[in-house]
Order: structure tokens, then C-alpha cells, then sequence
């Protein structure tokens, strides 16, 4: 795995993933004032879409079904440990839910 960068709002992740074509991006589902769900949705119609693996502090069968509904591979908690972050990253990578 190599990061390729990190970005603070919307139209910054937009211009970084247009610019470096990462494989998956991993987004916070609350970017402040923004909805994370919204980013996701404009990224998976990108030209050769990133997968999307979305991190939340909480995560619901509610939040799941959105993410989903939304073109992510799935979601993970914000204390989910790094080994099992690794994997969900990993698997959303090959198009497998995570």
C-alpha cells in the first residue's frame, strides 16, 4: 500500500484523486460541515472510479446500507484496530466488500 495523500475537504480529495488515480480512497464518512456520502457518490463517477472505503466513529446497519447505496465497498470504525483495517482496505481494493 502507498498513500498518495490526504485531503481536508470535498474539492481537495476530488483534485488529488483526479491527479494521482489512487485505487481506493479511504474517506471519514463527516468531513465537518460536509457529507462523506456525497464525496463518495462524485467519486465512484470519476473516470476509472477509485473504490471507496468509507471510516465513521459510529457505524449502524443504517450507515452501512447508505454507504453501499452510495458506491462503497463498506465501512469501518475509527477504532478499528490496524491489522483488521489493513484487510478492509485490502479487500475493498479487489472489489470485495469489506
Amino acid at each position: 500500500m502507498v498513500v498518495v495523500g490526504g485531503a481536508v475537504g470535498p474539492h481537495d480529495a476530488l483534485a488529488l484523486v483526479r491527479r494521482t488515480r489512487p485505487d481506493l480512497v479511504l474517506l471519514d464518512v463527516h468531513l465537518g460541515p460536509h457529507d462523506g456520502l456525497d464525496l463518495c457518490r462524485l467519486l465512484r463517477r470519476e473516470p476509472a472510479a477509485p473504490e471507496v472505503l468509507l471510516i465513521s466513529a459510529t457505524v449502524d446497519r443504517s450507515l452501512h446500507g447508505e454507504a453501499l447505496a452510495a458506491g462503497a465497498r463498506g465501512v469501518v470504525g475509527k477504532e478499528t484496530d490496524l491489522p483488521e483495517l489493513f484487510d478492509a482496505i485490502r479487500l475493498a481494493a479487489r472489489r470485495q466488500a469489506a
